[in-house]
């Protein structure tokens, strides 16, 4: 129930909460490193089934894979950019 545009802008934010925070084993205190994330972001077309929907944004999601990592992906995005909250 928002635009891709918000969606983008949620998915950066959980992206950067993650980013923020270490992962360490709680019997021994040891830190494991960073959790990074990379998401696609879709828009409910209004012809799109389950399965079209989650194709175009499992393919966004693979662009943000194929493009290092850590970062957001939406459909619009031209082949090669991703949308890493670095952009306004």
């Amino acid at each position: 129930g928002t635009s891709l545009a918000n969606a983008v802008m949620l998915a950066n934010r959980i992206r950067s909460a993650v980013e923020s925070r270490r992962l360490k084993k709680r019997r021994t205190d040891e830190d494991l490193g960073l959790v990074t994330l990379s998401m696609g972001v879709a828009s409910l077309q209004w012809d799109d089934t389950i399965e079209t929907i989650i194709e175009r944004a499992d393919n966004c999601l693979y662009a943000a894979k194929k493009q290092g990592r850590n970062r957001v992906v939406d459909e619009t995005a031209p082949a090669g950019a991703a949308n890493d909250g670095a952009a306004a």
